[in-house]
């Protein structure tokens, strides 16, 4: 099935470097640690460590009972068992420092990138550790307690969850808090003014049985500590999920009602105060899941499950506005996958562009009404962050949880040529100025293999891209280093297709704007050298080779890699997608044995010559080219309102990038157009494009009204846009009532009677001798005061002269001397409370219970 500009050049390919190494099981997960790009651990699917310090070309088995037991701790007995790990977690603060989770009650320390690990906390399993983002040495972890930790005698059986916490690396660990359904740091950067010890922990009331993370109960809540919860304070009352973001964090409360509402605070404001979160039709839902993911530009994505019955999944996104806590409709009917992600992915290779799928709404309504129904009564809400950089480097796996890939794979096949298309339509769109408007994914040309296509957006026709809700596929896949790069599984038709036969490969270089068919059958792949070099293999297919291009997909060549017939699981490259150095992590497909093969790729010398020229980009001489995006409508390549040109790789150079980034210049803004601007909070566009109200409005002034406040004409600016102008779209700002403005015709009247004023006062003369007079009396009656220090008691008149230091000393020897003291002992005690006050983030008097009815919320409008 290979298309036409695919070959074998074995001459070239001569120039490759290849390593390979069996492993007990296959590898589920590649970890680079450490500043460099040398050292990979990788975990198998049977919870064993291996450890490479040459980009993957040897590899050392980490599961020696020498190797891992250090200090003599583990039972010789259940080596196997003991040794076996869940998980790796790095340090924020220190790439070398990383912790693995046993799955048996040992766990491990690491300071070194895997070279020796310490074993500790043994006995108790933990299931989940989260390292303090600034503080090295600081963790949480959470453990489950079991039957064995309870005698029967004296109290029965209890699960839940107990949260402790270290600050030196897990030699000691201290007890927070029982009972917890979540917990965070607070702390997010060491920029941001938040105190290091902030913790928040969201706590079940009911501690008389198991924990119940699935059931919603309007007792639990968001409790947060600056001192180790020695002292606590309940911040929101009704919490019963909540999701820390760069900026924000989200609280879902549980009403009394049985409805279901979202709060929020900025980090800015230290979580100081809590506000609802608000929706264009309404505030509360009885039930809804709901899924978080961050932008470039700060804001936040929010999507909404509206139908969480059985059967097929969907909701609705909305996007944030500049403060976080107004949300508009960006897209409706987006389909959300077993996994818990939604059909939406803003990719990383170019700043605004989102892909996403939906059902069509004709096809929504034919659901079965008794399934639609039951969404009303399950009552079931899940805190799902799905965060753009956090799927970066899953973009070319197939979704599945690492522990299941491996029998997910096997069956993948069978499954694919059983499985039919779904009942309801779903469609690809994109968005080309960070959801402000959306558009079907232009078709392709041609095919890989050289046919011309007649696909077109207008007669129907159009590229569909599978994603969260297609686990057996990969999600559109970019990288920030592979400038402009997407690469997509799908096909084009009027929808999205299951069928093998039906799903081919697709590349686009200009931020999806156009598509290229670039293979036959569907595919996952990686980008290196900055996408200047691609290697690709077939999905589900087994195969001796791979494929790779120099040139961003214009041409493949052949390069084999194995003797026997293999089915690859992923290709992996290091974080920055910068090196020539591919890691790909395969099974040998005629085997019952689990074993797994590691090969090691070095495109190093594919290609002898740097690239040259990239001072002087678009040139003869040079390597490099400038690519300025647009987003299609604007004639001068706008892009979010600014014309921005990259400096990357001609497609035909034949040559590798060095290391460092490619630059980026940034030119002038452009002016704004409608295109810059998505509808305000409480609109929706229409099908004619124009953003009108959801519902009826009124446009009276708010109750804390101060100064001026505005009515939106429907728009507002797309976050992170630059435009300049855009004045017709910005809301209008009309004066509070009881208020002057400058504008306001009593402002005009009071500034003609101040004129009238000044005129008596400048041009009378009998009022000038009057001013004087009263002047000479004054001055005669100060005459007679002696006291030179007087003025600075009663501050009836300036000195002279000021600041002179023997006057200061005087003025406090005047003074009353316990006098002097108890104001001095009183500023300092007044400080030292202002202080205490600076360190209390959540002022509790400012949260009332959530049971309470929406109009007693003392939480900030």
């Amino acid at each position: 099935m290979a298309p036409a500009n695919t070959k074998r050049d074995d001459e070239k390919s001569a120039s490759i470097k290849k390593k390979s190494q069996i492993t007990e099981s296959e590898i589920t997960r590649m970890h680079w640690c450490g500043e460099s790009t040398n050292i990979i651990l990788g975990q198998t699917i049977k919870g064993q460590i291996y450890r490479s310090v040459d980009r993957g070309e040897t590899w050392e088995f980490k599961h020696d009972y020498e190797k891992l037991d250090g200090a003599g701790q583990l039972d010789k007995k259940n080596v196997k068992k003991a040794t076996k790990i869940a998980d790796i977690v790095e340090s924020p603060v220190d790439s070398n420092l990383v912790f693995l989770i046993g799955a048996s009650g040992v766990n491990w320390v690491s300071e070194d990138c895997g070279a020796n690990f310490k074993p500790l906390n043994n006995g108790r399993k933990i299931s989940q550790l989260k390292f303090h983002p600034t503080q090295r040495n600081w963790a949480m972890a959470s453990i489950f307690t079991s039957c064995e930790d309870f005698d029967e005698d004296d109290e029965p059986c209890k699960i839940y969850r107990e949260v402790y916490y270290t600050q030196d690396l897990g030699e000691h660990w201290n007890f927070l808090k029982d009972y917890v359904l979540e917990f965070e740091w607070g702390k997010g950067s060491a920029d941001d003014q938040v105190p290091e010890e902030l913790i928040f922990l969201m706590v079940q009331k009911n501690t008389v049985g198991h924990l119940d993370p699935d059931t919603w109960a309007s007792g639990n809540t968001l409790i947060s500590s600056t001192d180790f919860f020695r002292t606590s304070r309940t911040v929101v009352k009704g919490a019963n999920r909540f999701a820390m973001m760069t900026e924000y964090i989200y609280v879902a409360r549980a009403l009394k009602n049985g409805e279901i509402d979202l709060v929020m605070s900025e980090r800015a404001n230290k979580f100081a105060t809590f506000h609802k979160v608000k929706f264009p039709n309404k505030n509360t839902y009885k039930s809804f899941e709901y899924n978080l993911m961050e932008s470039w530009s700060g804001a936040v994505f929010l999507f909404i499950n509206l139908h969480t019955g059985s059967g097929v999944q969907y909701g609705n996104v909305y996007m944030s506005d500049a403060s976080g806590k107004g949300f508009s409709l960006t897209l409706a009917r987006v389909p959300l996958g077993t996994s818990g992600y939604a059909d939406i992915e803003e990719v990383n290779s170019v700043e605004g562009v989102i892909i996403a799928n939906k059902y069509s709404k004709s096809a929504i309504t034919k659901m079965n009404k008794d399934t639609m129904n039951s969404a009303e009564s399950t009552g079931v809400l899940k805190k799902l962050k799905n965060k753009a950089a956090a799927s970066t480097k899953n973009g070319n796996k197939v979704n599945s949880d690492p522990q299941e890939m491996a029998q997910a794979i096997r069956d993948a096949k069978t499954e694919m040529a059983t499985k039919k298309n779904p009942e309801i339509p779903i469609k690809t769109y994109i968005s080309l100025n960070r959801g402000g408007n959306w558009q079907l994914l232009n078709a392709p040309e041609q095919t890989a293999k050289g046919k011309k296509i007649n696909c077109k957006a207008a007669k129907g026709c159009s590229l569909h891209l599978h994603s969260y809700s297609s686990p057996n596929f990969p999600v559109p896949y970019a990288h920030n280093n592979a400038v402009g790069l997407i690469m997509g599984v799908g096909n084009l038709g009027t929808q999205l297709k299951y069928d093998m036969e039906e799903v081919n490969t697709y590349l686009s270089r200009d931020g999806g704007l156009t598509w290229l068919e670039i293979m036959n059958g569907p595919h996952i792949l990686e980008f290196g050298d900055h996408g200047g070099i691609i290697v690709m293999a077939p999905l589900y297919k087994p195969t001796k080779t791979v494929l790779y291009s120099w040139n961003e997909g214009k041409t493949w060549v052949e390069y084999k890699i194995s003797n026997t017939l293999l089915n690859i699981d992923a290709i992996e490259v290091e974080p920055t997608s910068k090196a020539m150095h591919f890691v790909l992590s395969a099974r040998r497909a005629k085997t019952s044995k689990s074993k797994g093969v590691i090969f090691t790729i070095d495109f190093t010398d594919l290609h002898q010559p740097s690239c040259q020229g990239v001072t002087n980009p678009d040139t003869k001489d040079s390597d490099y080219e400038t690519w300025t995006p647009y987003d299609g409508r604007h004639g001068d390549k706008c892009f979010l309102g600014r014309k921005i040109t990259y400096v990357r790789r001609k497609r035909d150079s034949e040559c590798y990038n060095p290391e460092e980034k490619e630059a980026v210049l940034f030119q002038e803004n452009c002016p704004c157009t409608e295109n810059d601007f998505e509808c305000d909070f409480g609109y929706k566009r229409t099908e004619s494009g124009q953003c009108e109200a959801a519902k009826s409005k009124t446009y009276e002034p708010p109750e804390d009204c101060s100064g001026y406040y505005s009515i939106s004409k429907g728009y507002r600016r797309i976050p992170g846009n630059t435009c300049d102008g855009g004045g017709e779209y910005d809301p209008i700002q009309i004066a509070c009532p009881g208020t002057w403005s400058i504008f306001s015709i009593r402002t005009l009247i009071i500034l003609f009677l101040i004129g009238v004023a000044y005129y008596v006062v400048a041009e009378s003369e009998w009022f000038v001798l009057v001013v004087d007079w009263i002047n000479d009396k004054y001055s005669a009656i100060m005459s007679k005061n002696n006291d030179p220090y007087k003025y600075s008691k009663e501050l009836g008149h300036n000195p002279d002269t000021a600041g002179d230091s023997d006057d200061d000393e005087k003025i406090v020897s005047k003074e009353d001397p316990s006098s002097s003291i108890n104001q001095r002992g009183r500023a300092d005690i007044e400080m030292k409370e202002d202080v205490k006050d600076s360190q209390n983030l959540i002022d509790i008097n400012k949260y009332q219970d959530s049971d309470e009815d929406d109009d007693k919320q003392k939480i900030i409008q």
